[in-house]
């Protein structure tokens, strides 16, 4: 037979792990939306005449 205070115990450290699990969750998906706001603010949103003449004297 199980003691009441270890099963309390597996139960606690059952809810820890899914708060952690949960947290890394979120964090990953800011993360993820750091990058993609970034990207969408430095990237060019159309290939105006500028833009253009850029990439001809990249090239």
């Amino acid at each position: 037979m199980w003691p009441k205070n270890s099963s309390l115990k597996v139960s606690v450290v059952d809810t820890n792990d899914t708060i952690k699990l949960v947290m890394q969750f979120l964090f990953g998906i800011i993360i993820l939306l750091v990058i993609l706001a970034t990207y969408l603010k430095y990237s060019p949103k159309e290939f105006n005449e500028a833009n253009v003449d850029k990439i001809e004297y990249v090239n």
